[in-house]
């Protein structure tokens, strides 16, 4: 008797907690962001690998409840198991096929770390709701008997529960993807309900504990659906503006923080922001235009706090840009947004007011940016423009000359049987990097080989790697001084650049290593370092970041200067300049927005009027 009064004083003590600690969670949630995903930060002690830490805060609810569970009263009742069911198949997604799956994406930036004292606060909550759920359902619940409101409650609550859940995992495995597909960042989710919400995840894990409640149907249940909503609700809404502070336009205003409504259609608009060309290559080449180029354009810049928002209107045909895949020749490859969810591709030259759109492909691409491959080359033999495109290898590559005919042609993909190919079903082509303008190489998540074509016979071919027993997410591909470059970070203190000498003969050799001992580092824009941090090897040593975190972009100079940026927890990505000459690193004072890319680009003043003018006035371009 002592045993089952002192039980019951836990259970009620522990349900009052319950409702107790939601107002806090509500209030402060409002005013401070949970320090960890999107926006983790530094601060908060000791951290962990994330799948680690989801895998240990979550475990209770499924070791706890298994463990208390045969101590009920009711324990062998069929009922109770079949509505404890429920909870344990969310609880065992969440601590063991999600940690599996962000792993997946967390090994391509082990720099992601989550507060080892957030997830303690999870495991004490889940500790005790795990308690209150499990001693409820299998000992204090008494109106099992009452077969006809238990079974309308079951069944109602159960369809609720199941609605939410599956849009809790499917939005989970979209992020997780995105993440995945970005290098460990963060791209703004399309598709879905990712078209009407913010966060889906939070939305469906509502309805899951919505339907629990109503299958519960106890104060124990609705204290726990009245918990989510002080925990996720705020937390969608920090989402929310996350995703506008950090992607701006290209993030729907539209889209709602925690509940669906139908977006309007797009408006037509006079201005569009050009987020994917970097603001400094953008200030340069805007320098270089002559005035009367200018004079028919208007420009709109602020600044603030070192970085230029760029707003171009009145540019000829069309104001919206759209996401720049490539250039050639003074000439851009852009998709353009026509509607809701697809885009076309377009040629343009982003001064002379000229713009070429390309018929639509016969794979029926959306032409997503990442969804598919495409890029812009020039053919020297034949003096034509050609783009490919890629979208899946089993389709094949799909091939556009302008100026010779209308439609597009195919190729048969690099792959005859999907078994060899050496990426999973989430794999997604990306856009090319591009040499002397005619081969294009491709990624695929192999450590071996990269595929590649060249324009001027259009044969796809295996270009081989440097054999260095490497992770496939421990290199990048960039173009240097007209060859192809294959970065590899060999440590957290040296990175190896190779060149491949000859295309044909797939002969890679070792240009430069970047060794952090006997680098210089410098911040762009800021006097010399000090004597004392000059002669100071352990000061000089602790500025220099992680050369596991950094990823080379581009190159400057004709291959002489380097351009990589930094993964950090944060909205942005530092960036830096290596000069292969001098062994020399600077940080540079403006940041990389999650998305940005840096494609080189040269201007030139030459328009057309015809397709045929494009190879016709080829010998008019600026090089």
């Amino acid at each position: 008797m002592q045993s089952d009064y002192s039980d019951q004083t836990l259970f009620h003590y522990s349900l009052l907690s319950l409702y107790l600690i939601a107002p806090p969670t509500w209030i402060s949630l409002n005013f401070l962001q949970a320090p960890y995903g999107k926006h983790n930060r530094p601060g908060w002690g000791p951290t962990m690998s994330p799948p680690l830490a989801w895998f240990l805060m979550e475990s209770p609810t499924l070791w706890l409840t298994l463990l208390l569970f045969p101590f009920g009263q009711h324990f062998s009742n069929p009922k109770s198991i079949l509505l404890m069911s429920p909870y344990l198949f969310h609880y065992f997604n969440r601590t063991i096929i999600y940690p599996l799956r962000l792993s997946t994406s967390s090994s391509k930036n082990k720099s992601r770390t989550f507060p080892v004292s957030i997830a303690f606060m999870a495991f004490v909550f889940n500790l005790l709701n795990a308690y209150l759920q499990a001693r409820w359902v299998s000992h204090y619940k008494s109106d099992y008997e009452n077969d006809k409101l238990f079974w309308m409650r079951f069944f109602v609550g159960l369809m609720i529960f199941g609605v939410g859940m599956w849009v809790n995992v499917w939005a989970d495995k979209v992020l997780v993807g995105l993440r995945k597909q970005s290098n460990g960042g963060y791209m703004v989710p399309k598709g879905g309900l990712f078209d009407l919400v913010s966060c889906p995840n939070y939305f469906g894990e509502i309805l899951e504990w919505l339907g629990w409640a109503v299958m519960n149907w106890s104060w124990v249940g609705f204290g726990f659906f009245l918990y989510t909503c002080a925990n996720l609700m705020p937390r969608a809404r920090a989402s929310r503006r996350w995703y506008l502070e950090k992607f701006k336009d290209d993030y729907p205003k539209q889209r709602k923080a925690r509940k669906l409504k139908l977006i309007n259609k797009l408006k037509n608009r006079e201005e569009r922001a050009l987020p994917e060309l970097p603001e400094h290559i953008f200030i340069e080449i805007l320098s270089k235009i002559p005035p009367k180029i200018l004079r028919d354009t208007f420009m709109l810049i602020d600044h603030e706090k070192d970085q230029f928002d760029i707003k171009l209107t009145n540019f000829g045909p069309t104001t919206r840009m759209g996401y720049i895949r490539s250039s050639c020749n003074g000439l851009i490859l852009i998709s353009e947004p026509r509607a809701r969810k697809s885009s076309v591709l377009c040629v343009k030259n982003m001064l002379i007011r000229s713009v070429l759109t390309l018929p639509s492909c016969p794979s029926g691409c959306k032409h997503w940016a990442e969804q598919c491959g495409a890029g812009l080359g020039f053919n020297p033999v034949t003096k034509e423009y050609k783009v490919v495109h890629i979208y899946s290898d089993g389709y094949g590559f799909e091939i556009f000359t302008i100026g010779s005919n209308k439609e597009w042609r195919k190729i048969p993909g690099p792959f005859e049987e999907s078994y060899e190919r050496p990426y999973d079903m989430e794999f997604k082509w990306e856009d090319p990097v591009i040499i002397n303008g005619h081969v294009f190489h491709w990624f695929v998540d192999s450590d071996e080989y990269l595929i590649s074509i060249d324009i001027r016979d259009e044969k796809l071919r295996k270009t081989k790697l440097p054999d260095l027993k490497m992770d496939i997410y421990d290199y990048e591909i960039v173009e240097i001084g007209g060859k192809l470059s294959f970065v590899n970070r060999a440590s957290s203190s040296q990175m190896d650049v190779w060149v491949l000498t000859d295309f044909g003969k797939q002969v890679w050799s070792k240009k430069h290593s970047i060794i952090a001992e006997s680098t210089k580092f410098l911040i762009l824009g800021s006097s010399l370092a000090s004597e004392e941090e000059q002669n100071g090897d352990e000061l000089q040593k602790d500025k220099l970041p992680d050369f596991l975190n950094l990823f080379a972009v581009a190159t400057l100079r004709n291959g002489e200067v380097m351009l990589m940026k930094e993964r950090n927890s944060g909205h942005n990505d530092p960036i830096y300049l290596y000069d292969m000459k001098t062994g020399e690193m600077r940080k540079f004072k403006m940041r990389m927005k999650d998305g940005t890319r840096f494609i080189p680009h040269r201007s030139s003043l030459f328009s057309w009027t015809t397709e045929m003018d494009l190879s016709a006035n080829f010998s008019n371009i600026s090089l």
